[in-house]
């Protein structure tokens, strides 16, 4: 959602939307002017908004999220999931019900707890309750495992990951991937994350689902009204996701956007194997057209180092070094971070290992004046430490005893 600014240049309106009053709020929801990425974001930072927002056009996750606490107290459970959205718990949980044929009950489920808030019921429904706790653990892992993180979907799930690519796309590139990847059988689930109008250092994500079907696409955005998108073509689909995470198409069909897909499944199937092939082999095209541009600052100014990080994708970034044999492991991206500040802050160990063991520095500081080190020992993870005094003894030797100082002091 974009205004005139003075000079007739545009201007970010979420940029000041903890500022803006109510009234204010309230003239833009009424212009219809908002696509369902905005109105989403637009709950998030603003609490205002969930005060203007009709019940009938109410976006549907935040109808679950605004019963939630209701429910929480009537039933006595020891979870807070705030208002920070449950997108992707949604979206996997989607993937889940569709892959077992339970979908109808998944339906059933977020409509019972709309209605238990809207009713004010007060009895106890433990169904609704082992479905919030699964909302919880998706969206929430590490509450329950400190070894989990929400890309593990597959064993938070216990579903096959088939393929996983975490690499910017162009339009052309997002057109080829889906005319190659066959989707019977199996579900794919989207993601893309952006800066937060109110601080770049903080990012917003979304995530989406979608299965194939006879007819086409059909795609399950939880951010949605009380309906599935239902799709015929692959042009279709790019811009109806082009409107959901970037609230319209991009201003060229080369613009860079970074895109997460996941295609999973109930079971690995070796009969597959010429198209999980086919895509990996799309994907390193992609990753060396693309490997030294970064997406616009619409949508987030990311590397494909940074992108490929964010995710855990050990593939890509092996990848992006065989293609670039020089390339800077020590890269700024938002705020200040390095790919391995990155990588330990969202405990992406795998990745963190493969920076350290390519020779990334642990001691480079980020925007928040924090190494890979100090990061390393407020986790307390004995792996990293190991790998970065096997790595580099002097460098390591020189600079721990300063750290912990910094870090006990």
């Amino acid at each position: 959602m974009r205004s005139k600014g003075k000079g007739g240049g545009e201007t970010d309106i979420e940029t000041n939307i903890t500022q803006l009053p109510v009234e204010v709020l309230h003239k833009i929801f009424q212009s219809n002017r908002l696509t369902l990425a905005d109105m989403h974001r637009l709950a998030q930072v603003s609490h205002q908004f969930y005060d203007l927002i009709n019940p009938k056009q109410m976006i549907l996750q935040n109808k679950v999220l605004l019963a939630i606490p209701y429910f929480i107290k009537q039933n006595n459970m020891d979870i807070n999931l705030g208002r920070s959205g449950i997108c992707h718990a949604l979206s996997l949980l989607w993937v889940k019900y569709t892959l077992d044929n339970k979908i109808e009950e998944f339906y059933n489920l977020l409509q019972k707890f709309i209605a238990y808030n809207d009713e004010r019921r007060t009895n106890k429904d433990s169904e609704l309750a082992d479905f919030l706790i699964k909302i919880d653990k998706l969206q929430f892992p590490e509450k329950y495992d400190s070894n989990k993180r929400q890309i593990d979907a597959d064993k938070l799930l216990n579903l096959s990951y088939a393929f996983q690519d975490s690499s910017l796309f162009t339009y052309g590139d997002l057109n080829n991937f889906f005319n190659t990847a066959d989707l019977q059988d199996k579900v794919l689930t989207l993601s893309v994350i952006t800066p937060s109008p109110c601080d770049p250092s903080i990012f917003i994500g979304h995530t989406v689902s979608l299965a194939k079907n006879a007819k086409g696409y059909v795609v399950y955005d939880p951010s949605a009204f009380y309906r599935l998108e239902e799709i015929t073509n692959t042009k279709e689909l790019i811009n109806f996701l082009m409107n959901v995470f970037f609230k319209g198409p991009p201003q060229s069909k080369d613009v860079l956007m970074p895109f997460y897909l996941t295609i999973l499944e109930k079971h690995p199937n070796e009969k597959n194997h010429d198209m999980y092939h086919n895509l990996q082999e799309l994907k390193k095209q992609r990753l060396i057209e693309h490997n030294d541009q970064k997406t616009p600052a619409a949508y987030g100014s990311i590397n494909p180092l940074h992108w490929a990080v964010y995710n855990d994708d050990t593939n890509a970034i092996e990848t992006l070094q065989t293609i670039n044999p020089q390339i800077n492991l020590n890269e700024r991206g938002q705020n200040q971070a390095t790919p391995l500040t990155l990588a330990i802050a969202r405990r992406n160990i795998s990745a963190s290992l493969l920076l350290i063991n390519m020779g990334s520095s642990f001691t480079e500081e980020d925007g928040l004046e924090r190494n890979a080190l100090d990061i390393t020992l407020n986790l307390k993870n004995g792996s990293l430490l190991s790998a970065m005094q096997n790595k580099n003894p002097t460098e390591f030797k020189r600079n721990i005893e300063k750290t912990i100082i910094k870090y006990y002091k």
